[in-house]
């Protein structure tokens, strides 16, 4: 008989099932200047792959400086434009 141990976690759980207060909105950004990804490859010079999931990305899991700086030379914007945070 295998015995299955339950870890009880302590404090308050819900801040970790609310959603991420940080919001990517590259997608709305790219309408709004009727870029498509494949569009915006040319523009920074990134691959089209990574274009496509930064553009259907809710967060992308990982942002290097880099291809911020990328993103707001090509469409002209701040990181701000892609960005926001919203308190919980």
């Amino acid at each position: 008989m295998i015995r299955r141990h339950l870890t009880i976690v302590k404090g308050d759980v819900r801040c970790y099932l609310m959603p991420m207060p940080i919001r990517w909105h590259l997608a709305k950004l790219l309408a709004a200047k009727g870029i498509t990804p494949y569009g915006l490859a040319k523009l920074t010079g990134l691959s089209v792959p990574s274009c496509y999931e930064l553009a259907n990305a809710e967060l992308p899991p990982m942002l290097k400086t880099a291809t911020l700086d990328k993103l707001c030379r090509a469409l002209d914007c701040e990181p701000g434009d892609l960005l926001t945070y919203r308190k919980r």
